[in-house]
């Protein structure tokens, strides 16, 4: 297998999460009781075997998911939805990498597809809002009852982590302001690099929510997939 972590299986029904074997995922598709998360950390050979030959999706969708996407994005399929989110991670000197999420939702599956992702970043950030839903999902303080629930929870993760970081930056301007006010004694070179690092920083993730939410909000003219529920 290629990349430095293998996909991740789980199957979801209404009695438990299951981490299953990749060599089930053929017999396991024909099953129409409870439905499937396949995670991909990262684009490799096998995973595009997968996604075109498996799950038949469109390829504009694979295409998209294997290159890098500046913008959210959702694409509308006869039986599935493709959908690009971005996440934020702050680096040196007031960067934000945007730590990308590709989806592809049906009414039996989700797979997540993580990247392609900045050697500057580490894996462990990309893959931290998935693995903090696959942990609330098997210690069972989340059941997601459909592929779109559990996405709508990914996402949430994702907003959920944006608020976070906006209180915080929030925090450090607001402790900017009480130098400022104590006329403290410091180079204000230094002090006006802080706060601009600041204002890109809260931009960038203003930015990236905005987009998201504009994409995945128009789900007026999503197919019907029998997925209603699943955004309760």
């Amino acid at each position: 297998m290629e990349g430095r972590l293998a996909m991740k299986l789980r199957r979801i029904d209404s009695n438990r999460v299951s981490n299953v074997d990749l060599a089930e995922l053929p017999a396991l598709r024909k099953r129409t009781d409870g439905f499937l998360w396949l995670d991909v950390p990262e684009w490799s050979d096998d995973a595009e075997v997968i996604l075109a030959n498996e799950f038949q999706f469109h390829p504009m969708a694979i295409a998209k998911s294997k290159n890098r996407n500046h913008v959210a994005r959702v694409h509308v399929y006869p039986d599935h939805v493709f959908i690009v989110v971005h996440a934020p991670e702050i680096g040196v000197g007031g960067h934000v990498h945007y730590l990308e999420l590709d989806q592809f939702v049906g009414e039996h599956f989700l797979v997540t597809l993580h990247g392609p992702i900045s050697p500057k970043v580490s894996l462990e950030a990309a893959l931290r809002e998935t693995e903090a839903v696959a942990a609330r999902m098997e210690s069972d303080r989340l059941r997601p009852t459909s592929p779109f629930g559990l996405s709508y929870a990914i996402v949430s993760s994702i907003a959920r982590r944006e608020s976070q970081m906006v209180a915080e930056i929030a925090r450090e301007v607001g402790l900017m302001e009480q130098r400022v006010m104590a006329e403290a004694d410091e180079d204000p070179q230094k002090f006006l690099s802080q706060l601009f690092a600041a204002r890109h920083e809260l931009l960038t993730i203003k930015t990236m929510a905005q987009q998201g939410s504009e994409s995945i909000g128009a789900r007026s003219s999503w197919p019907d997939l029998r997925h209603p529920k699943g955004w309760n």
